[in-house]
This record gives structure tokens, C-alpha cells and sequence, in this order.
């Protein structure tokens, strides 16, 4: 009976060894979230060792290592030239990493804007010119559209403590905690200069 027990492991290991590619360690890699159920936009902590675990080659291992190492901006387009290279199509985790590198983006771009060294003096101005400033400090250096559209959100918004609330909840939401740029904004302003 033990005899055949052991048969039995040592024949679904070796069919798990023979069963696994590089190309299933790709679409494992590719269809992760879907079958974790972890999200790379907010579980990256559960969905990286998930991914891991359930990875059969070195060769998987190494690539999976190779494309969490790299930088945001790259990793879309890693996973997607391996994913066409080893024919598995589709691969949804390509588009998570599209957003998250577009989310990164638009981050680093809210941390500009919200800085109070990107636009020194800005308690100082009056509220029209406040935004102005914002707008043409967003113009020069967006490297999103959703920040663009900020802006124009910022242009349009009634009173000062509209567009105070509307970069500080912006800002929140993409996780930066600290918006200088929109306490400035809450500030009475200095009254404009006469014509």
C-alpha cells in the first residue's frame, strides 16, 4: 500500500514537472489577477508572492524577478513582448501595467503641483493670479492628461476654497497625503493690483 501511495506522489510530480513550461509560467504571469484575486493597482504585496509560488520554471521565475525589477514605464511592454513572443494572448496583466505606469505618472505630477517649491510665493499672489499660476505650471510640466484636466477643473471652480477642495481630494486619491499648494489656495489672497 505505501508502494502505491508513493507511485501515486511521484507520478503527479513528475506529471507537474513535465506539465511545466515557460509558456504556462507566461500565462500564469498574465492571467494572475483574475486568478489570485488580488489586484495589482492595490495588492502588490499579496499578488507578487502569489505569482511566485504558482511559477513552475526557473526560467518563469527569472523572467517574473526580471520584470518586477524594472522600472514602472517598462514593464507593460516586457510582459507583453514575452507574452507575443510565447503566444499567449491575452494578456490582461499587460493593460495593469499600462495603468499602473499611467498612474505613477500621474502621481509624480501631483506631487509637483501640490509643492510648495514648484510655485514659491503663491499665498502671496491674489486668487486669480494663484491660478494662473497653477495652470501655466501645470501646461509646462503635465505628463499626464488627467492632470491637464485638472487644471481645467481648477480654472473653472467657483471660490478659492472649491479649488483648495478639489486638488487636496485629487491629491488624496492618488495617495499623495501632503498638498501645500492647495493650503496656499485656502489663504485669503492678497488683493490684486490696481489697474
Amino acid at each position: 500500500m505505501a508502494v502505491a501511495g508513493a507511485a501515486a506522489v511521484a507520478g503527479v510530480v513528475g506529471w507537474r514537472l513535465l506539465g511545466s513550461t515557460y509558456r504556462a509560467d507566461i500565462e500564469t504571469i498574465c492571467d494572475a489577477e483574475a486568478r489570485s484575486g488580488f489586484a495589482l493597482s492595490h495588492d502588490v504585496s499579496e499578488l507578487t508572492p502569489w505569482v511566485s509560488a504558482h511559477l513552475a520554471t526557473p526560467e518563469g521565475n527569472a523572467f517574473y524577478s526580471s520584470v518586477s525589477d524594472a522600472r514602472v514605464e517598462d514593464r507593460a511592454r516586457r510582459l507583453n513582448d514575452e507574452a507575443v513572443a510565447s503566444r499567449v494572448a491575452p494578456c490582461p496583466m499587460v493593460g495593469s501595467y499600462v495603468k499602473l505606469a499611467a498612474d505613477a505618472r500621474y502621481r509624480r505630477d501631483l506631487q509637483r503641483v501640490c509643492s510648495s517649491a514648484t510655485l514659491p510665493g503663491l499665498a502671496d499672489l491674489d486668487d486669480s493670479a494663484r491660478v494662473r499660476a497653477i495652470g501655466r505650471s501645470i501646461d509646462a510640466d503635465a505628463n499626464d492628461a488627467r492632470t491637464r484636466e485638472l487644471a481645467e477643473r481648477l480654472r473653472q471652480a467657483a471660490v478659492p476654497a472649491d479649488r483648495a477642495k478639489l486638488l487636496r481630494d485629487t491629491a488624496l486619491a492618488m495617495d499623495v497625503f501632503t498638498c501645500d499648494v492647495a493650503s496656499a489656495l485656502d489663504r485669503p489672497g492678497m488683493a490684486p493690483a490696481p489697474p
